[in-house]
């Protein structure tokens, strides 16, 4: 999923998360969060997908408060974006 305003840092405090990544021009990344003192990042309009080890604990900061509307679930939806993106960046 990724968010249409919130950005988020994403820490594991226990065990390992592998988030893969995309941002809105189509850069794709992988980090592997297994040390509580470091993080990842995620400004708005990323998408992201996460894989947890069995019994890992995360945390989340986020810059704003829950809101449904604010999630992007759907990929297709995220791709249209980053399509918009992509072909202002040109003009």
């Amino acid at each position: 999923h990724a968010h249409y305003e919130t950005e988020m840092i994403l820490i594991c405090n226990h065990g390992r998360i592998v988030v893969t990544t995309e941002d809105v021009y189509g850069h794709k990344d992988e980090f592997i969060l297994e040390d509580s003192s470091k993080g990842v990042f995620l400004p708005r309009l990323c998408w992201h997908e996460m894989t947890y080890s069995e019994g890992a604990i995360q945390l989340v900061l986020c810059s704003t408060l829950y809101r449904e509307e604010d999630y992007i679930r759907d990929y297709a939806r995220f791709s249209e974006i980053r399509n918009d993106h992509i072909t202002g960046a040109r003009n």
